[in-house]
Parts: C-alpha cells; structure tokens; sequence
C-alpha cells in the first residue's frame, strides 16, 4: 500500500512547514510515519487570513514498469509562501 500527501501549516517554528511525504507498508500493517518526507523552509500561506497548505495529489502505476508507483510532491523553499524568493520544489517518487 502507498501514499503521497501534503502537510503543513501555521507559523513560526511550532509548526510543520509545508512539504510532503510519502508513506509506503504492506496493507496489513498500521504505520502512519512517513518512509520519505520533503522538508518545506518558510510558512505556508494564507486564505482569507487562515494559515493553509495543501493540494490534490496523487499515485499512480508507472508505465515502464506495472508492478512500481510514481508519486509527485512538493515542498515550499527559499522563504515564506508570497514573499520574494519563494518557490515550490517538486519532487517525483518512483517505489514498489
């Protein structure tokens, strides 16, 4: 079994910055730490005031090989979500 997801929010160093994991076990295990996690650097950013992050991710067979996933995603680096500087770093995850 395997998941990509987004996670992050709030400000300061009390809080997670924004990045994203991947989290792979065998479907009958219980482990909800991730096996790979991209550290964000900066806060996230805000909607009307409210500290979010987050996207609609996904996983999905790798062609060149059925029996492998391929995920994608993304952390924000080089400072806080708007300000100068700031940008999302994408990274693709091939596992099995």
């Amino acid at each position: 079994m395997g998941l990509e997801f987004a996670w992050g929010g709030g400000t300061g160093t009390t809080h997670y910055y924004p990045g994203s994991g991947i989290n792979t076990q065998a479907a009958n295990a219980i482990d909800t730490s991730p096996n790979y996690y991209l550290w964000g650097a900066g806060n996230t950013c805000t909607y009307s005031g409210l500290p979010r992050w987050g996207d609609y991710l996904t996983v999905r067979t790798y062609q060149a090989d059925p029996t492998r996933w391929i995920a994608a995603g993304y952390a924000m680096k080089g400072g806080n979500c708007g300000a100068t500087g700031a940008y999302p770093e994408p990274h693709n995850v091939l596992f099995s």
